[in-house]
């Protein structure tokens, strides 16, 4: 964290262990309904120099003041269990990144989702590639899918989601589809 403090002062510093609750709620009051909302997400192993001016330079193209950057420490108790025990993939991850586009008007659509894109173009070449769930968008598609939830996981989760939602029903984000069923 030293590279990232040394940096300058921050706006707020939120730097301190959280329990997944906390972690998972703490961007809540600052993302009211009706705003328009874009992201993209990866995990990266360090902060590395490259990945650091990747993101200085992201922050520097913001042009919303509801949009962010967040860099989150992973680790802790998740790191603990084996990548494919549970659903929750980030197990090995050090650092969760989140490029989030937050705007009103939506005749700026465009120019906010490009911004998040481009950004995890940028970072890229620094992260592992793998996203966070909760920060997928449909477009993604499989891939990204598969890289969130890995191998035997994704495939364990699709029997669950062919047993309990075989219609799909509960598809209002990128989902877990189920199984298709041979004809």
């Amino acid at each position: 964290m030293a590279p990232l403090r040394a940096f300058g002062p921050p706006a707020v510093d939120m730097i301190a262990p959280k329990d997944f609750v906390a972690f998972q709620t703490f961007l809540d009051g600052g993302q009211p309904f009706g705003r328009r909302y874009y992201w993209k997400s990866d995990e990266a192993g360090e902060v590395s120099a490259g990945l650091m001016a990747a993101l200085i330079e992201s922050a520097e193209r913001i042009v919303s003041p509801f949009s962010a950057i967040l860099m989150m420490h992973m680790g802790g108790a998740p790191a603990r269990i084996a990548p494919n025990a549970t659903a929750v993939g980030i197990r090995s991850a050090r650092y969760g990144i989140v490029l989030q586009g937050a705007w009103e008007d939506a005749a700026e659509d465009r120019m906010h989702i490009d911004w998040a894109r481009d950004s995890l173009s940028a970072v890229s070449p620094f992260s592992s590639g793998v996203p966070y769930m909760n920060f997928l968008t449909e477009e993604e598609g499989d891939a990204r899918l598969g890289a969130a939830y890995r191998g035997e996981v994704l495939t364990r989760l699709r029997q669950v989601k062919t047993t309990y939602d075989p219609g799909n029903v509960f598809r209002g984000n990128l989902n877990i589809p189920p199984m298709q069923s041979a004809a």
